[in-house]
């Protein structure tokens, strides 16, 4: 993260100017020398003297020390330049970015080559020098990583400007990760767009991020009425509907999802419009996904269903009855040919034939009227 980049650099300068400042402080030699009154109480001062600087002396050696072993240790290469822009001391790790060698120190930073790709380098030396401000690019090497290239005034001990520090710290997993999720934004981007039903990404506050090209054909809206807005107040207030409301404000903050809620809706531009919402929010990121699925016509077409199987049972109930007159006079006639007094032999096989016939109706007729029973429940 650039915070952690950003924290490694100080941990790195501070020390350097804190040295730079006790430095400063231990060569200010200032000793309170009386005129002494004879010789002993001359070499008694001397030699006080002597050994305040001999303290002086092991604490600027020492001071020394933890400078190199600073500059050593670091991971951060960082080139010391003076006012001149000339090289007065580095870390080892900038002989990875600069062709650069202990003999180099005094020479002017022009007269080094280096790996990055950053011609500007000089300029902005200069610019911070001359206008007191920080630089700061990142910039690419030959080699394909990634770097934070920071030039802030070198200041002294006393507040004085001495030249430039110039820092390159390694950023390349950082660009990676970046550009990883860049990659995964643009696909994520690119499969909601292949959506076919309308999906809005919402803010937490219910303003609207972004939606995809489905939601603006499906509802006739434009984009710079979209973007930016809170959900509420899309096209003229047509989608400040209550329980929309109930489910973003109150259900959804309670469970972070909600499935196929159904919601009916007329709307100014398209009409009335039934529809399935589904949301979840998404804490990782700070964000809510909205779908909406238009099942209008699939509403519609089961209303036509059902309002065709009622017609069908009324049909098959009313054929039912206008089947039955007819055969009952069928039997009835049957009755009277049985009674006939010529009674013969075809006659009686004729109404055997009708007999059957007749049954075989009443059977068709009764199944009707079963299957019209069990379609009324």
């Amino acid at each position: 993260p650039r915070s952690a980049v950003v924290a490694g650099v100080v941990d790195f300068v501070l020390p350097i100017q804190r040295i730079a400042e006790e430095v400063t402080r231990l060569t200010r030699v200032e000793p309170q020398l009386r005129v002494p009154a004879d010789g002993e109480e001359l070499n008694e001062e001397l030699a006080t003297v002597s050994q305040e600087n001999r303290h002086r002396v092991d604490e600027l050696s020492q001071l020394s020390h933890d400078l190199q072993n600073l500059l050593v240790s670091t991971d951060i290469a960082t080139l010391f330049l003076d006012r001149e822009l000339r090289i007065v001391r580095f870390t080892p790790q900038t002989e990875k970015l600069f062709n650069i060698r202990h003999t180099d120190r005094g020479r002017p930073l022009t007269d080094l080559t280096h790996h990055l790709e950053y011609p500007d380098i000089q300029a902005d030396a200069r610019r911070v020098l001359d206008r007191l401000e920080r630089v700061e690019q990142e910039m690419p090497g030959s080699d394909g990583r990634w770097y934070l290239t920071r030039l802030v005034p070198y200041r002294t001990g006393d507040d004085r400007i001495d030249g430039v520090v110039v820092t390159f710290i390694d950023i390349t997993e950082r660009k990676r990760a970046e550009e990883e999720s860049d990659k995964a934004k643009e696909y994520a981007e690119s499969i909601v767009e292949t959506l076919h039903e309308p999906l809005l990404v919402l803010h937490p506050d219910l303003t609207i991020k972004s939606v995809n090209a489905a939601f603006y054909d499906h509802f006739d809206v434009e984009r710079d009425h979209t973007i930016g807005r809170k959900i509420y107040d899309l096209g003229n207030g047509q989608w400040n509907i209550p329980e929309l409301r109930t489910l973003l404000e109150d259900v959804l903050p309670e469970s972070n999802v909600f499935n196929d809620y159904l919601v009916s809706h007329d709307f100014e531009s398209i009409g009335k419009r039934v529809m399935l919402l589904n949301a979840r929010r998404l804490d990782h990121v700070q964000l809510i996904l909205l779908g909406i699925r238009d099942i209008t016509e699939r509403h519609q077409f089961e209303a036509a269903l059902r309002d065709a199987d009622r017609r069908k049972d009324e049909f098959l109930a009313t054929l039912a009855h206008e089947l039955r007159n007819p055969l009952a006079t069928i039997r009835s006639g049957i009755d009277v040919v049985k009674l006939a007094p010529e009674d013969t032999q075809l006659i009686r096989e004729t109404c055997g034939l009708i007999e059957g016939q007749l049954a075989h109706l009443v059977a068709l007729v009764d199944d009707l009227l079963e299957v019209s029973r069990i379609a009324r429940g």
